[in-house]
């Protein structure tokens, strides 16, 4: 397989582009898109097509650990947040 770029085109709704053009920052849409692509593969290898049924159906939901998130970012940054 190349190791060039490939593109995969998607068609959205007009809400969904303004949207995406007014919350995600120029530049990062590729990354994002395709950090979010990886995790619908990674879900699907594991789970074979039940897990395409279940994305298509809206169970598919990105969760992650948002102290622990802040934290690392506060750490970054050099400041202190309590663990309350």
């Amino acid at each position: 397989m190349s190791t060039s770029a490939h593109r995969i085109n998607v068609e959205v709704t007009p809400k969904t582009f303004e949207r995406a053009a007014k919350l995600i920052p120029a530049g990062k849409k590729r990354k994002l898109v395709s950090a979010l692509l990886e995790q619908m593969l990674d879900l699907i290898e594991e789970h074979g097509y039940v897990a395409v049924t279940a994305i298509e159906m809206g169970f598919f939901k990105i969760e992650c650990n948002w102290d622990d998130i802040l934290r690392s970012v506060a750490k970054v940054k050099g400041e202190n947040l309590n663990d309350t």
